[in-house]
């Protein structure tokens, strides 16, 4: 007899199996809908019907259906990829989004998640039952409909997993006067040649897509490329930034992704709960990063960034800042632009040439890509639009603004990358506003059969990884309401303070990106550091392993746990959705082969500060 059987059994009476609708099949519905399936196998917990429901035509969410030429993840495959099941050796470190895509098709055919996708299907709403929920959805036009005259069905289920993405509902932040000009949100931007022949554009915006989106522009046929800012950014490689040494020594062309490069131990593991609280850190990583980029490229405001600099109390490394005009609120957050291929165009013509920049940088400078003098100017946000399309700027003394003031700007092309707004305009009055899920961002206490996963925003890391932890938390957690008996028997609590000698016993970690100037940026935006988050989510589950246990898992694991990130096979050891015969051989395989590159603990600052 299985051990779930043998579990199940104990339990005693009959238990009444569940269903739950899963809403979105991008990255975090796909890994939510797969542990809702493996609840039997691991808890002894009747089968779980899972329906997953997309309105478009196929999964991967935003990365299928929201990309652009040339795109690519941000994200290193080590980190991105879910715990038990990794990308392929021979794919590079960092993904073009079809290769994603494809990564996300071949987890459907593992997990054997294909029969339970209904796409084209849209969610029209959701609402509570005396019992749970239920669904009303439409099937697109040439499906098979219900037989009701709007073709609109109803499901009721006992719970729901919103996972429709954060980049789901474009914004685009009020400006005067802009519809008299030709404007596009970056969603609608797919290929070089929408930017035309001989064309101005303007870039409003200075996140990852709007740096890729500008790179695209300024290598197409456009003649001139602004982009527009409101309080500076911070650009940060996807790799470890090694300098180029007296113009001899190079660094190998394949850097370490600067998202394995975190040593955790002391960091997250182990590091004493009042220091973890503290400022100390902060404000040493603070130093530290910013000093470590001058050494390296001439300027702490990022490596070899010339531009943008981060002005006042929110250039620190744990700070953010809301900004407001009319009535839109536009979000400038530090949270790191991690994609940097427009940063030698918008650094050309502003590097300074005196003689001790010209020494230093023979010294020691991180590696510069010739630009064949292409330029990437930048300039204030717009006030204003005229009635002839030209632009109204506000004063700025900046330097680098200086040659965009001194034109008269009339974009033939203006696009909006102002991100995505977080609503869900399908739930009926009484679900939770995002501001409102106090437990772990993931739902709002006493209403675990609502549950929202995916909807934080790492300042460096990955969705993808913190929605897998998310879902095991969730169904944990929904599984205990449901069957609190068969739980006890399999699983305890530990947030309770229920444990085994070979968990780290439960606390609570500082985990939410730090807000200055009065704002709140993990209330609004769900803003966390990945490698806290991802460990305060293991500590809640009890699958946080300790030195000891680790120790005894031979070398290569415990070196891969100390000196490495907080890769989520890391949290698969121990605890309820333990797989120790899986996660150790890719402790040990994989991923020691990528933290053993530099060890982790060199660039543990620079990464953790990041």
């Amino acid at each position: 007899m299985s051990q779930s059987a043998i579990i199940e059994r104990a339990a005693g009476p009959m238990m009444k199996p569940i269903r739950v609708a899963v809403i979105g099949a991008g990255a975090s519905g796909l890994v939510t809908a797969k542990y809702l399936r493996q609840a039997r196998q691991y808890f002894g917990v009747p089968d779980i019907e899972v329906r997953i429901f997309e309105r478009e035509d196929g999964v991967g969410g935003v990365y299928k259906y929201k990309v652009y030429e040339e795109a690519e993840m941000v994200s290193s495959k080590y980190l991105t990829a879910f715990s038990d099941f990794r990308v392929s050796k021979d794919l590079p470190d960092f993904l073009p989004v079809e290769d994603y895509v494809r990564y996300l098709e071949g987890f459907c055919t593992q997990f054997d998640l294909w029969g339970i996708i209904e796409t084209s299907t849209e969610i029209i709403r959701v609402s509570h039952t005396a019992d749970g929920h239920r669904v009303f959805f439409r099937r697109s036009q040439g499906l098979e409909v219900a037989e009701s005259k709007d073709g609109e069905e109803s499901w009721d289920c006992d719970a729901i997993a919103v996972c429709s993405g954060l980049n789901n509902v474009p914004s685009i932040s009020y400006i005067e006067g802009l519809k008299n000009v030709k404007h596009l949100h970056s969603s609608e931007v797919k290929e070089r040649k929408q930017f035309g022949l001989n064309t101005s554009v303007m870039i409003l915006g200075v996140g990852e897509t709007a740096m890729d989106l500008a790179h695209l522009a300024v290598t197409s046929e456009a003649r001139d490329v602004v982009m527009c800012h409101k309080g500076g950014f911070f650009c940060a490689k996807k790799v470890v930034p090694l300098p180029v040494v007296m113009q001899v020594w190079k660094p190998d062309p394949h850097q370490k992704p600067v998202d394995t490069a975190i040593a955790s131990f002391l960091d997250t593991a182990y590091l004493p709960e009042r220091l973890q609280h503290s400022s100390l850190l902060w404000s040493v990583y603070d130093k530290t990063f910013k000093g470590l980029h001058y050494l390296s490229g001439g300027t702490a405001a990022g490596p070899d960034q010339w531009v943008g600099e981060i002005e006042g109390e929110r250039n620190n490394v744990d700070s953010c800042e809301y900004f407001s005009r009319e009535e839109i609120v536009f979000a400038l957050m530090m949270f790191l632009v991690k994609s940097d291929r427009a940063l030698p165009y918008l650094n050309e013509g502003n590097r300074p040439q005196d003689i001790f920049s010209r020494i230093r940088a023979f010294v020691m400078n991180v590696e510069l890509k010739n630009t064949s003098g292409r330029k990437i100017l930048t300039a204030p946000w717009p006030l204003a639009f005229r009635d002839d399309g030209t632009v109204v700027f506000p004063d700025s003394k900046k330097r680098e603004h200086v040659e965009a003031l001194s034109q008269v700007i009339k974009p033939d092309l203006v696009v909006a990358a102002t991100g995505y707004v977080r609503r869900f305009d399908f739930l009926d009055d009484g679900y939770p506003e995002p501001n409102e899920l106090d437990v772990r961002g993931i739902w709002r206490r006493g209403e675990v059969t609502a549950g929202f996963i995916g909807f934080v925003r790492p300042g460096i890391g990955a969705i993808p990884p913190l929605a897998e932890l998310q879902a095991q938390l969730w169904v944990l957690n929904l599984l205990r309401h449901k069957y609190p008996q068969q739980m006890a028997l399999h699983a305890p609590d530990a947030s309770q303070g229920e444990s085994n000698d070979d968990a780290i016993p439960h606390y609570e970690i500082d985990y939410a990106l730090k807000a200055r100037s009065g704002h709140d940026l993990f209330k609004s935006k769900h803003g966390v550091e990945q490698e806290s988050y991802a460990y305060q989510l293991a500590l809640d589950m009890g699958s946080a392993p300790t030195f000891s246990f680790m120790k005894r898992q031979g070398f290569k694991a415990f070196y891969t746990w100390a000196m490495g990130s907080n890769f989520n096979t890391k949290f698969r050891l121990i605890g309820p959705w333990r797989w120790t015969k899986g996660a150790l051989p890719i402790m040990r395989g994989e991923l020691f082969d990528v933290v053993k590159q530099t060890g982790g603990g060199v660039c543990k600052l620079v990464s953790q500060a990041s």
